[in-house]
């Protein structure tokens, strides 16, 4: 268990506040303990701390799903090498293929027909969005 107490070394300070005060007294169980029985005044000795980066965030309605992806670049649905190939490889949103060219594809295991078909189904796809 450890302890902490409030230290105020102002004399003209009010003795209620951050003085020897065991109310100012903070105990916890625990070293990763959070604060929240801590004085208002010790609270306030920690900078605020910055709002989080806000970050583009698409509507869901520009999604698109592999299903949609798979029609507008008219890759066969139960194409099972290329469905192997996007498991293998940890893909599962269109997005990843963005700045792919062909030949990249073709490195990644792809067959080049579907490898070609992707590359134009990634540029329908981004115009398509665009458009929403």
């Amino acid at each position: 268990m450890v302890t902490f107490k409030a230290i105020n070394n102002d004399s003209g300070a009010d003795s209620d506040h951050c003085a020897d005060n065991p109310a100012d007294t903070i105990t916890m169980t625990s070293s990763t303990a959070p604060l929240t029985n801590a004085p208002e005044c010790l609270l306030q000795s920690f900078p605020p701390t910055r709002p989080p980066k806000t970050q583009h965030l698409r509507r869901a309605a520009a999604d698109l799903t592999m299903r949609q992806f798979f029609f507008i670049s008219y890759l066969a649905e139960d194409d099972e090498h290329t469905l192997a190939t996007m498991q293998k490889h940890s893909i599962y949103h269109s997005s990843v293929f963005k700045g792919m060219t062909e030949a990249n594809l073709v490195e990644a295991g792809f067959n080049l027909g579907p490898a070609r078909l992707i590359v134009s189904g990634t540029a329908a796809a981004v115009a398509q969005l665009k458009n929403l």
